[in-house]
């Protein structure tokens, strides 16, 4: 599910970047990938069978918050000192969506989906 939160990331950055700069398109484009993935976790990768609730939405965004600190402060330390990342974002999404991977499926499979059978 991370590949197509990266994808979610990655083409709203590559959009809204020409408009608003890439640290703003970040911004707005993070939080739409995490409820992506979100959703595409409970149905596929953990086969919840709960219904969908914004405690469990934010449980998730609370168990990935150490996953976001890593993906988001590469992605903005590289957007910022980087000229080449700056004019081509997606470089910074890539990075920063390697960097959080292996936290957000640590603690949403501990934390957010735990008594599901995997």
């Amino acid at each position: 599910m991370g590949v197509a939160g990266f994808a979610v990331n990655a083409l709203l950055v590559e959009l809204l970047a020409i408009v608003i700069g890439p640290v703003l398109a970040q911004i707005f484009a993070f939080p739409v990938a995490v409820t992506c993935t979100w959703i595409m976790n409970r149905q596929f990768t953990f086969k919840s069978t709960e219904l969908p609730s914004f405690g469990e939405w934010r449980r998730y965004v609370a168990a990935n918050s150490v996953g976001m600190v890593a993906n988001n402060g590469c992605y903005f330390l590289l957007v910022l000192l980087s000229e080449t990342v700056h004019a081509r974002p997606i470089i910074a999404v890539a990075v920063g969506s390697i960097a959080g991977m292996f936290f957000n499926f640590v603690a949403t499979k501990k934390y957010v989906f735990k008594t599901q059978k995997h």
